[in-house]
């Protein structure tokens, strides 16, 4: 990915550069937020000017920047006598001139800083500290890159990669739906106790691949959002089935719950709740998926208690003058 868009970089032409950073620096800095083409055209296109980027404060100083596509932009000449014909000098000497109130100079370039010059940079700073008292900023390639591969599958800067870089877009929403498949079967596993619908994995996986690029951290969000799924009237385990036992004939209606709706009636404490806890335990030991809800007290709390249950699933409902409870099987 990152030799992809290395080389996605420095294939751009000076225009094509000028349009890109005009939309990366506000995502790399949101102090850069508001710059503006200088000269640019009605339809959007460039204009040979200086800066080719402006940004007026609020106090009336200025932030320009520089961009540049050029080939050895950032070598320096041997002589330092000839640094005022060094690109990099040159674009700050033409900002100087040309505005009144820099706050700021960035010199942003699609190119690489030679390896056999590591002073570049620090020579373009001693240069600039002589000509103004402007904030000077140097972004070269490795900067560049560095933000795009740390800022891969963001929200913020999908659009970004879409515009500029399409190719790279297609491959990362190709990882990205990789991934996010990854996570929902993993969601699957970790949740087989309770399952959730396989829709809501999913919606849940790829809102989550979207907003975090870090599996981990884009695991945790999932997890806690398929947890927001249960009522807060479930309970975390069945009820113990209490001390004593029932023989329950195997034709007992509750012994095969699937498919029907059962009512349990009775007088108080004759135990309706410790035969229901008995069925239950029985019907989790059958492999049958088992929620049990206590019941709301409230009217208005009725809807937030459960989804009504599909086809497939039984819900058993038993109410008195003490104790309410349901319990879904599915």
């Amino acid at each position: 990915m990152i030799k992809e868009i290395s080389s996605a970089l420095k294939a751009m032409e000076q225009g094509a550069f000028q349009d890109f950073c005009l939309d990366f620096l506000p995502l790399f800095d949101p102090s850069y937020k508001g710059l503006e083409r200088h000269g640019g055209t009605v339809e959007g296109k460039t204009r040979k000017g200086t800066p080719d980027l402006i940004k007026i404060l609020s106090n009336g100083k200025q932030i320009a920047v520089q961009c540049s596509a050029e080939t050895g932009y950032w070598r320096s000449p041997k002589e330092k006598n000839r640094f005022p014909t060094w690109k990099p000098c040159e674009d700050i000497d033409k900002c100087v001139q040309h505005l009144d109130n820099l706050e700021e100079i960035v010199l942003c370039s699609s190119q690489e800083v030679p390896t056999d010059k590591p002073n570049a940079k620090a020579d373009i700073l001693s240069y600039a500290k002589d000509k103004t008292n402007a904030r000077i900023t140097l972004l070269c390639c490795a900067n560049i890159e560095n933000s795009l591969i740390n800022n891969v599958g963001t929200p913020d800067f999908e659009a970004l990669f879409k515009n500029h870089f399409p190719k790279i877009h297609e491959r990362i929403a190709f990882l990205k739906e990789a991934q996010g498949n990854k996570l929902a079967l993993e969601l699957l596993k970790e949740r087989q106790e309770r399952p959730v619908s396989l829709d809501n994995v999913l919606k849940i996986a790829t809102d989550a691949t979207r907003n975090f690029p870090d599996f981990k951290v884009a695991k945790d969000y999932a997890l806690k959002k398929i947890d927001e799924l249960r009522s807060r009237f479930e309970r975390e385990s069945l009820p113990d089935a209490g001390k004593v036992v029932r023989r329950i004939p195997e034709n007992f209606p509750f012994m095969r719950p699937i498919g029907a709706i059962q009512t349990l009636v009775g007088v108080p404490k004759i135990g309706k709740t410790s035969l229901m806890a008995q069925c239950a335990n029985h019907w989790k030991a059958e492999k049958m998926n088992i929620r049990w809800f206590d019941c709301p007290t409230e009217e208005v709390e009725i809807k937030s208690l459960i989804v009504p249950p599909d086809r497939k699933s039984s819900f058993f409902c038993f109410s008195s003058e003490f104790e309410r409870f349901f319990v879904l099987v599915l």
